[in-house]
């Protein structure tokens, strides 16, 4: 009987310890089966920092390692040429744009869809899709998407020149009062114009100065050193005048006054936010109504450096 009593036992137990069969194994030692899973091995610029985080904008690569997992949208792009829908660019599990899957139209890869060229009139707030998508319904006026771009070469990029390139939200919340960050991995292949990235023209946004500079600005405009023709990691942020301010430039923080200004309801928009002279291109850009610390601002740069997570560029920082 004793023999019994202790064969029940250890069977019980057996049964506590043993993973529910619908739940990946280590369940119980961590609750993330709970609540889906991420892409192993990849960490995304919101793994690292999301404070107040409002969007985030790419075609290239995702926003944290659960969007990855979960091979979320990113841009919708079009045939420049006749305005047909070409492809929904989805994330793939790596972390990165799905440039192998047969998901496009007629069930051709994206580079086969697009092989007449492509623009995007969509690019999903993978934050939270439905909330600040941006959006550019006249097809003259939609960025052009750069198929073999981006710090790697091989990744999507959004490029803007002239007058062509403006995306805005349909639906947005302010994002007021001060502080206010931004990030981003851009170019400036040519122009010296004052040319906002993301953001609200006559509000707070990040960007270019004059040829040469990165800036944010939100009335007053704080710049520093950041060439043309090269790829830079970006960091910016609003919080006034005095030396509340910061802006940083692969890895290089500085502190200033950058002004006031915020950033209204509906009025928040990537690529060209301002007039534009000359050419620039986005791999990613992101803001949030929160402030930054330089270790904030480095982290991030660090992550968009990463040979295994980000672009495998020795950005410097």
């Amino acid at each position: 009987m004793r023999k019994a009593i202790l064969a029940i036992i250890a069977g019980l137990l057996l049964c506590a310890q043993s993973p529910i069969s619908s739940f990946p194994p280590g369940t119980f030692a961590n609750r993330s089966g709970l609540y889906g899973g991420t892409a192993a091995g990849y960490t995304g610029p919101g793994d690292v920092f999301n404070t107040g985080q409002t969007g985030f904008y790419s075609c290239a690569r995702a926003y944290n390692a659960a969007y990855a997992a979960a091979t979320g949208n990113m841009c919708d792009v079009v045939i420049t040429s006749t305005g047909t829908a070409a492809c929904t660019i989805k994330e793939a599990t790596t972390g990165f744009a799905d440039l192998a899957g047969t998901y496009c139209a007629a069930s051709t890869n994206l580079a086969t869809a697009c092989a007449a060229g492509c623009s995007v009139t969509k690019v999903y707030n993978q934050v939270n899709p439905g909330t600040c998508d941006q959006i550019q319904a006249t097809l003259a006026s939609m960025p052009l998407l750069l198929l073999s771009s981006t710090p790697t070469g091989t990744l999507p990029a959004i490029q803007a020149s002239g007058s062509v390139g403006t995306m805005q939200v349909s639906s947005c919340a302010t994002i007021n009062p001060q502080p206010i960050w931004f990030y981003g991995v851009i170019i400036r292949t040519s122009g010296t114009s004052n040319v906002g990235v993301i953001g609200q023209s006559g509000g707070a946004n990040l960007g270019w100065d004059t040829s040469g500079n990165a800036m944010v600005q939100a009335g007053t405009v704080l710049n520093k050193a950041a060439a043309n023709s090269s790829w830079h990691s970006i960091n910016g942020l609003a919080n006034g005048n005095g030396s509340g301010s910061a802006i940083n430039v692969d890895g290089s923080d500085s502190t200033g006054a950058a002004g006031t200004n915020t950033i209204a309801i509906d009025a928040l928009r990537i690529s060209r936010v301002t007039a534009l002279t000359g050419t620039i291109a986005i791999a990613e850009v992101a803001v949030g109504g929160a402030s930054t610390t330089s270790t904030d601002r480095n982290n991030i740069c660090k992550n968009q450096a990463s040979a295994s997570s980000g672009y495998n560029t020795a950005f410097g920082c």
